[in-house]
């Protein structure tokens, strides 16, 4: 019974030191990754010298990069913060970086931004032509008294209308041309709206007898539908 326990014990012992080790490594690891994420979450991209004086905490330039180092109130070796102390620090802590350097590591210097070059453009001469003299002016001398207005008497000028005269129709029944049978009688007037319109090409109700049926020749049929 005595040497089995001892064997069960001899096969538990390395599963222990695994187990020690793995967790050991946990550590490790954990360490590393609160280094790094302490470094990244107190470093900024980069700084420009005003902001390295300007910072409340007390930040150093080195090689164009920035590290803190004690505080305002207390500034490290007495050096004044947001100075450039890359011609004070000593050989030994730029030997072992690692160790003095690039746990207060913050930042770089921002590089300087171009400044832009404005080109002059040439000028051009400006030739001016001087300008012929002014003639003198007559000076018109302005009468005191306003002349009257001339007043306008409009003039009315009556024209009287020239009317043609419609020619009188002889008692008699019949004229020259007449209408049906060289008689005027009360059909005639459609003919005459139909010669009148174009309708038709004759001219039986030229009552005249000028050529043309027209307005007098209605007038004549009018009157004589009267008698």
């Amino acid at each position: 019974m005595r040497k089995i326990k001892r064997r069960k014990r001899i096969k538990h012992l390395p599963v222990k030191r695994y187990i020690l080790l793995v967790i050991l490594m946990m550590v490790i690891a954990n360490a590393g990754v609160a280094i790094t994420v302490r470094l990244l979450t107190f470093s900024q991209t980069c700084f420009t010298k005003a902001q390295v004086a300007a910072d409340s905490r007390c930040l150093y330039i080195w090689d164009n990069k920035v590290f803190e180092k004690g505080t305002r109130s207390s500034p490290h070796k007495g050096h004044p913060c947001g100075m450039d102390v890359s011609s004070l620090i000593p050989s030994f802590h730029t030997a072992d970086m690692a160790r003095y350097l690039d746990p207060n590591y913050k930042g770089t210097i921002c590089p300087a931004a171009p400044t832009a070059t404005v080109t002059p453009r040439p000028t051009l001469p400006l030739s001016l032509t001087p300008l012929p003299p002014a003639s003198p002016t007559k000076a018109i001398a302005a009468s005191a008294t306003p002349s009257p207005a001339a007043s306008l008497t409009p003039t009315v000028t009556i024209v009287a209308a020239t009317m043609t005269p419609i020619p009188t129709l002889a008692v008699s029944p019949t004229l020259a041309i007449g209408c049906q049978g060289g008689r005027i009688t009360a059909d005639c007037y459609s003919v005459w709206v139909q010669e009148y319109s174009g309708v038709v090409s004759t001219k039986l109700t030229d009552f005249n007898a000028d050529g043309l049926v027209d307005l007098v020749d209605f007038e004549i049929w009018r009157r004589y539908q009267l008698k």
